[in-house]
């Protein structure tokens, strides 16, 4: 199931962010949730491409990797 019905907590607070217009704020802020929570970069990165196909118009791959993953990356390296 995807969407927001299938979706609970910050996840789902988030989903609700960026159909209304945030999509990258919103998965960038979703992305440093995660890495905030002890995720692991390929775990973050799995779970922001799910995040994303839950959108009716998600952003593309390349764009998730040149803004939200560029951005997420970073705070390993912090």
């Amino acid at each position: 199931r995807s969407g927001i019905g299938s979706s609970d907590g910050i996840e789902r607070i988030l989903l609700e962010e960026a159909i209304v217009g945030g999509r990258s704020n919103a998965i960038i802020r979703y992305g440093l949730f995660l890495v905030d929570e002890g995720y692991d970069y390929e775990s973050v990165e799995n779970k922001i491409l799910e995040f994303n196909d839950k959108l009716p118009d998600g952003l593309s791959i390349k764009e998730l990797k040149s803004t939200v993953l560029k951005t997420v990356s970073k705070k390993y390296k912090d």
